[in-house]
């Protein structure tokens, strides 16, 4: 999932095996320390229908910026 990627990811419906029947989707980022290791992921749970070019870059944002706080 977003784990085993750079920047954000977005699964939308029924790409998303957990939220396949809600109609909703998934956007989210994994935050690195300064060595790249992985400290976890942020995301956003939404119906499908989102304005995904507004969601991107606030957790593409809010990712990086947990990572240079942590």
């Amino acid at each position: 999932m977003a784990k085993n990627a750079e920047g954000v990811r977005i699964f939308i419906g029924s790409e998303n095996n957990l939220f396949s029947l809600s109609g909703s989707s998934v956007i989210a980022a994994p935050y690195m320390d300064e060595k790249n290791n992985l400290l976890g992921v942020i995301g956003v749970i939404r119906p499908t229908r989102l304005n995904y070019a507004r969601i991107k870059p606030m957790v593409d944002y809010t990712a990086k910026t947990i990572g240079k706080i942590i």
